[in-house]
């Protein structure tokens, strides 16, 4: 269920935060957990830098978010979501098809799953490869983005 208290743009920020507060703690948690598991501290420090990670590029999209006078990831334009273009690159698909996969109702299932079937290693892999692409992504977007410095465009994520 969200988190959201009303509708209101005050209720989506405290829905936004909420979220992004609960998936940096759950990435280092399951790196913790990795590392408790298996012995190898490396998961441990790939939580710590994928929570700092996904902290910082977190930051960023708040700094986008109140420039834009939004208050949801739901707001954020790629660039490649273009309805217009009839055919899209192999990279413009990709990055559609794990737009859809990183929609978290998705991903909190997949996760669920994979503790509950005792894979816990595993569902930090994705998490961490799911961050960091997004962190990757975004860096990507603001280096070829046309649009003019400052603004960003928004469309109904309905």
């Amino acid at each position: 269920a969200r988190m959201r208290l009303t509708m209101s743009h005050s209720g989506e920020w405290f829905d936004t935060v909420c979220d992004d507060v609960i998936n940096i703690s759950f990435m280092l948690g399951l790196g913790i957990a990795s590392t408790t598991l298996t012995g190898h501290s490396i998961y441990t420090t790939l939580g710590i830098i994928g929570a700092t990670t996904t902290a910082i590029t977190v930051g960023f999209f708040y700094r986008e978010f109140i420039r834009a006078g939004v208050a949801s990831h739901n707001h954020f334009k790629w660039g490649f979501e273009k309805a217009e273009k009839t055919q899209k690159s192999l990279l413009e698909n990709a990055f559609t098809v794990f737009s859809w996969i990183a929609k978290r109702d998705f991903y909190t299932v997949l996760l669920v799953t994979l503790l509950v079937v005792g894979l816990p290693t595993m569902a930090f892999v994705i998490m961490f490869t799911g961050s960091s692409l997004i962190s990757v992504g975004y860096v990507i977007q603001k280096l070829v983005s046309r649009a003019p410095k400052g603004k960003l465009a928004a469309h109904d994520p309905t």
